[in-house]
């Protein structure tokens, strides 16, 4: 799925990430983007947040995704 896919199918805004995780915007599109990853806490975190499992965000994202 990835984490711009899970953060949309969970129908979360940058601005709600942001808050709930206390990151910047950079920081999450570094994440969305894969030019970084999360701590293995963030990952949980972020799963939960998005309602699904950390192996789904870990899934490449989708073209167009």
């Amino acid at each position: 799925m990835g984490f711009r896919t899970a953060r949309n199918k969970a129908g979360k805004s940058i601005l709600d990430v942001q808050k709930e995780m206390g990151v910047s915007a950079v920081t999450l599109h570094n994440w969305e983007s894969g030019a970084y990853m999360p701590r293995a806490d963030k990952l949980k975190q972020l799963a939960e947040f998005y309602g699904c499992t950390v192996d789904e965000l870990l899934e490449p994202e989708k073209e167009g995704g």
